[in-house]
Order: C-alpha cells, then sequence, then structure tokens
C-alpha cells in the first residue's frame, strides 16, 4: 500500500507508516516474548535509531530528494532489520 501511495502522490502518509512500525513493533514484542528473549528488543530499537539517524543524513544533504517519510519509513523498517542483527 505504501508503494502504491508513494508513486501516486510521491508521499508517505503517516497515518500508515505509523500503521506498519506499529504493527511490526507489536508483533516483535510478541516473538520476543515467545521466545523468552527480551533483549532482542534492544537490538531492534538500536536498528530503528541507526537506520533513522542514518537516513536523517541523507534528507538533510544538499539536493536530496529523500522526504521525511521516507526517513520514518526507514525506522520502522530498522526494527525488524534490527531484530535479525
Amino acid at each position: 500500500m505504501l508503494a502504491r501511495v508513494d508513486l501516486a502522490c510521491l508521499r508517505l502518509p503517516d497515518p500508515l507508516v505509523g500503521a506498519a512500525a506499529l504493527g511490526g513493533g507489536l508483533g516483535l514484542v510478541g516473538a520476543a516474548l515467545a521466545a523468552d528473549a527480551p533483549g532482542r528488543l534492544l537490538a531492534a530499537l538500536v536498528g530503528a535509531a541507526v537506520l533513522f539517524a542514518g537516513y536523517v543524513l541523507l534528507a538533510l544533504l544538499p539536493g536530496a530528494r529523500l522526504g521525511f517519510g521516507d526517513v520514518k519509513l526507514a525506522a520502522a523498517l530498522g526494527l525488524p532489520l534490527g531484530w535479525l542483527g
């Protein structure tokens, strides 16, 4: 859905990005509880923070065609990537 909206409008709506992040985060909390590995949630948060910071730097470059919707989406995608290590 996000790809379709982005291609049509060149925008990523905050509610859709937020829903993706919330769904992914809740799924990871459930997986951490099921696996009895709450420490992996910290790795997921670190992954989200690293991607967020990196994409903020990219978005602030002169002439960058990267918007802050992309930055927020990178943080949402960083959750499962951080979980995976």
